[in-house]
């Protein structure tokens, strides 16, 4: 850097000097051939040269020695003229015709220099959009696809430059797997992402060129903004999250395998061990009653007592670790939630189906009913609800879980705010290729929605 640095100003320098030199040699010819030819054109390339390597300030600088030079040259020959002020006059006249010149040519140099810079930056940006990983779609402020790099062709197999996005978005709808509400169209929320219309951030399940295996897309869209920094278009960033997640698929099998593990382990082996301890603590009541010791009789009643109360938490945590019924059952595990939340909560918890019998594979059946825990454990939490409704809405392409209660409610901000229990539910939702949507107003209560294709279970 010190190096390039240290060469610029020799360059100014030694143009600025060697122009001076041009001007003083072309001022004594200009002297010596007299008033009769005119030598003003050889003052030019001085000028040009200074303006071009040293910048507009010294070739204004030349200008003024080129037009004082000629003047001396006049001055100095036998020219002969009715007014003394025409000199002057002439003089002022190739002055400005020089500094034209060499505002002219300062111009050009610049307007040289920023689109050598330009077309530097282009072979970076491009080198960059080139390399990357992930797929890159640009839409310009009137909805045409300027900019689509070799990653994006990969996933989908050609190149809508030129194309208006929503042409694309026609042509890659048949390209979208699966159909449904995770698939890409113009009219709903992904679609809206995908064109630029909004911005945020989304999933989607598509059949990538070329492959027979679904590919899982995260869609990024952040506003283009022009020079007035104005929104003028759109930058649609597509990263492949299909390995994270199987990754994350196999970690929660693993988690979900673990935790039935431990709740089987509660179940066959400290829930029978704590039953054993309360039968003999009831035998210890009978026996010492009669030997005529009712306070130490009340005393291992009250043993017993606490010893079913540490049963019924024991099953209770159970049941939450390895669901009830769902070796049956997605439908039949839900029944039993319902009816475990109306028998320890004290309220009205039911279980509906709209739609053709609902048989999800195992790995779905959980997330769903996960999902399901945690909206009716939110429901009971945090919203006082007294009625609690679990659907399924199984359809010819998707299926729709709903957790509704008509509890207190939430405003739209509240709505918005992701806790843990909402970013749970939306992960798992995620993970079968699904939405989560949370609907509720204040004082009107809450409803869950989980909805995916029915080509999407997969996890």
């Amino acid at each position: 850097m010190n190096s390039t640095t240290s060469r610029v100003p020799w360059k100014t320098a030694a143009s600025f000097v060697a122009g001076l030199l041009w001007i003083f040699c072309i001022s004594m010819v200009d002297w010596l051939s007299g008033p009769e030819i005119s030598l003003s054109v050889f003052y030019l390339p001085a000028i040009i040269c200074v303006a071009w390597f040293s910048g507009r300030r010294l070739a204004t600088v030349a200008a003024v020695c080129a037009a004082l030079a000629w003047l001396a040259a006049d001055r100095a020959s036998s020219a002969v003229y009715s007014n003394p002020w025409i000199p002057l006059w002439n003089a002022s006249i190739r002055f400005g015709f020089f500094i034209i010149t060499g505002v002219l040519t300062s111009e050009v140099r610049t307007r040289h220099i920023t689109e050598a810079a330009l077309v530097e930056q282009r072979g970076i940006l491009k080198s960059i959009l080139d390399s990357m990983a992930s797929g890159v779609l640009v839409v310009g402020g009137d909805r045409k696809i300027i900019v689509f790099n070799p990653a994006a062709e990969k996933i989908f197999g050609t190149s809508p430059l030129g194309r208006t996005v929503d042409e694309w978005l026609i042509e890659v709808d048949e390209l979208m797997f699966p159909a449904g509400p995770s698939g890409i169209t113009a009219d709903n929320d992904l679609g809206k992402i995908a064109s630029g219309q909004v911005y945020g951030k989304c999933e989607v399940s598509v059949r990538s060129h070329g492959h027979t295996d679904d590919t899982r897309l995260e869609l990024t869209a952040l506003p283009l903004l022009g020079g007035t920094l104005d929104k003028s278009g759109s930058i649609i960033v597509f990263n492949d999250i299909t390995t994270q997640r199987e990754l994350e698929k196999q970690i929660d099998q693993v988690i979900e395998s673990e935790q039935q593990r431990i709740g089987q382990d509660l179940h066959d082996g400290l829930c029978q061990h704590l039953v054993g301890v309360a039968f003999a603590a009831g035998t210890l009541q009978s026996d010492l009653e009669s030997r005529g010791l009712p306070n130490h009789a009340g005393s291992a009643g009250r043993i017993a007592w606490m010893i079913n109360g540490a049963i019924s938490q024991a099953r209770s945590l159970a049941h939450g670790l390895y669901p009830a019924g769902l070796e049956s059952g997605l439908e039949t595990a839900l029944r039993a939630l319902a009816d475990a939340t109306h028998e320890y909560a004290g309220i009205s918890c039911e279980y509906r189906r709209s739609g053709p019998e609902f048989i999800p594979d195992a790995g779905t059946a959980i997330h769903l009913y996960r999902i399901a825990q945690e909206g009716v454990t939110n429901s009971l939490c945090h919203a006082t609800a007294k009625h609690i409704v679990i659907a399924i809405d199984n359809r010819d392409k998707d299926f729709e879980l709903s957790i509704s209660d008509d509890g207190t409610g939430m405003d739209a901000a509240s709505a918005k705010r992701r806790g843990i229990g909402r970013n749970i539910m939306q992960y798992r939702a995620n993970l079968i290729g699904g939405r989560l949507d949370i609907l509720s107003s204040h004082g009107k209560g809450t409803r869950v929605l989980c909805t995916a294709p029915h080509s999407a279970r997969n996890a």
